[in-house]
């Protein structure tokens, strides 16, 4: 046989009989690319939510406050009439930086002595905090530059005055939850869980598939009573891999974690019950594991890219956001984030619902796919 009859054969078999593998060799880098395009088709972050704290309330704190709201890099989602306000919304992640007027603001850069603001930004996933402090510089820059230009027109000043009034508006910025903005503490936690997540995917499908080979072992056994031992199996052996993972990324690689050992239990538990279900049920629809395994691959980059854990949610277009709700990784991997960076995750509690549900379809569906095959099996036996 020539090397043409056998690249010739190669082709008939992946075009007819496998074309899983002519999608893997000629699709999946296009399709990739596609979710790529998708995903950061905005090609930049804007509207971060912004809280304002103007204990001024003069016409110039209010003419800075409009130069943020004018800008499309914020949306000002609040102004609170206290500190306590301001930290409890960022602390909710109802914002992600807050904007801080002291008192006596025009007073100060009136009398020629200057004023200083804060910025706070929330840091727990860098590319909020790289767009927070570039633009903020940008805005404060300018509005300081143009009411120091006021200033020096105003007055017949000695030079080191008029310095100080050309730039009267200093900005401080406050970096919370990552404040050194370390990438380590910011990626090996999403990474952790996309490996994690394909690992459980595998194991627990290629366990299910077992079950779908033999399905005569078994036939005495109530289906769901299956299913629930085989989810059960590797929902512990996931939580011992889990928990391995993590204290790997704390105790050497010194990633921080500020959050309750319950919290992250739970995250990690229902999490893993999800994934085991959605593995069960994939499983009755695959030819063999190696096809299984090939869609476990395929599945976790687009998983990991649209969960919102690198590229944030609001930033999504249309259809970014929703691949990115139908993910059970949207509901774990940020969330782990918050936990470990700052201690608290706002939308744990509502996250850990949603994976609850998401897991008992996918576990009921198993169960359903299950039982009608066993009985086909059985019946055809017969």
């Amino acid at each position: 046989m020539t090397v043409k009859n056998i690249v010739a054969r190669e082709l008939r078999v992946m075009f007819r009989k496998e074309p899983l593998l002519a999608i893997i060799i000629l699709a999946i880098a296009s399709i990739y690319t596609m979710f790529m395009g998708e995903l950061y088709k905005e090609n930049i972050v804007n509207y971060v939510p912004l809280v304002i704290y103007d204990q001024d309330q003069t016409e110039v704190s209010r003419a800075l406050i409009q130069a943020f709201a004018d800008s499309e890099k914020y949306q000002v989602v609040a102004q609170v009439l206290s500190q306590e306000a301001m930290e409890s919304l960022m602390r909710e992640k109802k914002a992600y930086a807050a904007l801080s007027i002291p008192p006596d603001f025009s007073k100060n850069i009136k009398k020629g002595i200057g004023s200083e603001i804060l910025l706070e930004l929330n840091a727990a996933n860098i590319v909020f905090a790289n767009t927070i402090i570039s633009s903020a510089q940008e805005i404060g820059g300018a509005f300081s530059g143009k009411i120091g230009m006021d200033l020096v027109e105003s007055f017949g000043q000695m030079p080191s005055q008029a310095i100080r009034n050309a730039i009267p508006i200093q900005s401080r910025i406050r970096v919370v939850n990552n404040p050194t903005l370390n990438y380590s503490s910011f990626f090996i936690l999403g990474v952790l869980f996309t490996a994690f997540q394909s690992c459980v995917l595998m194991a627990a499908g290629m366990a299910m598939m077992n079950e779908y080979e033999n399905l005569a072992e078994l036939k005495e056994v109530a289906p769901v009573k299956v299913v629930f031992s085989k989810v059960l199996t590797y929902w512990i052996c996931g939580l011992i891999s889990f928990f391995s993972g993590v204290i790997v990324a704390v105790e050497i690689y010194q990633v921080p974690f500020r959050g309750s050992m319950g919290s992250l239990f739970l995250l990690g538990g229902l999490f893993i019950f999800a994934i085991a279900s959605m593995a069960s049920l994939f499983a009755a629809f695959c030819r063999d594991k190696v096809t299984l395994v090939q869609i476990a691959v395929a599945y976790a980059v687009p998983a990991f890219m649209f969960s919102g854990y690198t590229w944030p949610q609001h930033a999504m277009n249309l259809f970014g956001k929703i691949i990115s709700y139908t993910l059970p990784l949207t509901y774990t991997a940020d969330n782990l984030r918050d936990l470990a960076l700052g201690g608290y995750a706002p939308n744990l509690p509502a996250s850990l619902l949603i994976l609850l549900l998401f897991g008992l379809v996918m576990f009921g569906l198993s169960v359903m796919v299950y039982a009608r095959r066993r009985k086909q099996s059985v019946q055809g036996v017969t």
